[in-house]
């Protein structure tokens, strides 16, 4: 019952995405990647939408980094209440089986512009570099998300399987096997989204290469 909720509900979700090619027709090659890199996110907040459930019962008010800091002790920022181990939720089979399918979720286009905007204005924050560019930005975004569609694919051969129950999968070992990432899309987001933009600003050399040089970044 879990290995089919699960599969039911990650099946379009952790495939490959599916693109209209005409949409690239007359894009030049950055254009292309930001549209792909639109389309990765876009599917993410399908997902994390679709886990929600019942839109009516999630406030979209999300408060201000100051409003927040307001309400920390005085000469505290939100930094210094970070958690280096953040414990992400275990999900059953009743709760995954009611959640919508992603790819019937529609996010807007508002949201889909906002997505478009983002991302060429990263575009423009990495460097003309020979490696460490927005188009090494994107293939190591597109490493990620098929890394991520793998850890939530529950085929057989993974390793998942109980070993005295072979046609059933133990919830808590998929959980722990996955450190949560299975049940919370959000993570997945912020997972890719980190891989988006990973190397802003990247100066084209290795930390050692500054270090030996001197330059103003290394002091």
């Amino acid at each position: 019952k879990l290995k089919k909720a699960i599969y039911a509900w990650t099946e379009g979700a952790s495939s490959d995405l599916d693109v209209d090619i005409d949409i690239f027709d007359g894009m030049t090659k950055m254009e292309r990647l930001v549209e792909w890199n639109v389309e990765v996110l876009a599917s993410l907040l399908q997902q994390i939408v679709a886990s929600r459930g019942d839109d009516s019962n999630h406030s979209t008010c999300i408060p201000k980094v100051s409003l927040v800091e307001n309400g920390l002790e005085e000469r505290k920022t939100v930094l210094d209440e970070f958690s280096p181990i953040i414990p992400l939720k275990r999900f059953d089979v009743e709760e995954l089986k009611s959640r919508r399918r992603p790819s019937s979720i529609d996010i807007g286009d508002a949201a889909r512009s906002q997505l478009r905007n983002f991302l060429s204005n990263i575009t423009g924050m990495y460097r003309d570099n020979a490696f460490h560019n927005f188009e090494h930005a994107s293939h190591v975004t597109s490493s990620v998300k098929k890394l991520l569609s793998r850890i939530v694919n529950t085929d057989e051969g993974n390793g998942l399987r109980r070993s005295n129950h072979p046609d059933t999968l133990d919830l808590v070992d998929l959980a722990g096997h996955s450190y949560g990432i299975t049940s919370d899309p959000l993570t997945q987001f912020a997972v890719v989204f980190s891989a988006v933009i990973h190397d802003v600003d990247h100066p084209g050399v290795p930390n050692a290469q500054l270090v030996k040089d001197n330059t103003r970044s290394a002091q």
